[in-house]
């Protein structure tokens, strides 16, 4: 993150503390004040906070205010300038190394409207940007849901298992049927061939009284 402090009074900056950069009409000086990477605009001087780590959001953002007003302050004591209060970037980041951020960071980059897995400068590359109560309560659960997967993954298999074997049964329950229905044929089929035979026997006449 960065903090940006308004010049209300210029100093003089030597050429050799800074190097000069020409813009557009204006130039730049970066340079380093107490180890601090420091910028020089046509407005302000920027103060680059490097990656800082602590318990919360809130220290975090406290410290990193902290350096950066020792810094312009150290920049107001060497060079005589006269600054504004400092004010931070809004696009600051805040993230949570993570070892399995850190393992897929090997591969890819994943990120969501409101979360992300990235590389961002630190100590161990590899971090979850969601500081957010709800998406730290849904971090902590992950274990337990994917538990449960595997528990309702298990009774899918078994029912699979028990529908396979109703399967089987009916197939061979199939086969059975058909024997019986190719032998009640069979049986039908020989009763029709007597009865022609006893009617010639008789002469083919046949009277009922």
């Amino acid at each position: 993150m960065f903090f940006k402090f308004p010049v209300l009074r210029e100093g003089f900056y030597p050429s050799g503390d800074f190097k000069r950069i020409e813009m557009q009409n204006w130039t730049a000086l970066l340079g380093l004040e107490q180890g601090v990477k420091v910028r020089h605009t046509t407005t302000s001087w920027i103060v680059h906070v490097e990656t800082l780590y602590g318990r919360s959001p809130g220290e975090l953002v406290t410290s990193a205010k902290n350096l950066a007003d020792r810094v312009a302050k150290g920049l107001m004591n060497k060079y005589g300038c006269v600054l504004g209060e400092g004010k931070i970037n809004k696009r600051h980041e805040l993230g949570v190394d993570d070892p399995v951020a850190r393992l897929l960071n090997r591969y890819f980059t994943v990120s969501t409207p409101k979360r992300v897995i990235d590389d961002s400068p630190g100590k161990d590359k590899g971090e979850l940007d969601h500081l957010g109560r709800d998406a730290a309560i849904e971090y902590l659960l992950m274990p337990e849901r994917v538990k449960k997967l595997e528990g309702q993954f298990e009774n899918v298999l078994c029912d699979l298992e028990k529908i396979s074997g109703s399967l089987t049964k009916l197939e061979k329950m199939g086969c059975d049927l058909g024997r019986v229905a190719e032998t009640l044929g069979r049986l039908v089929d020989s009763d029709g061939t007597q009865g022609v035979s006893k009617g010639s026997i008789d002469g083919g006449n046949t009277y009922v009284s």
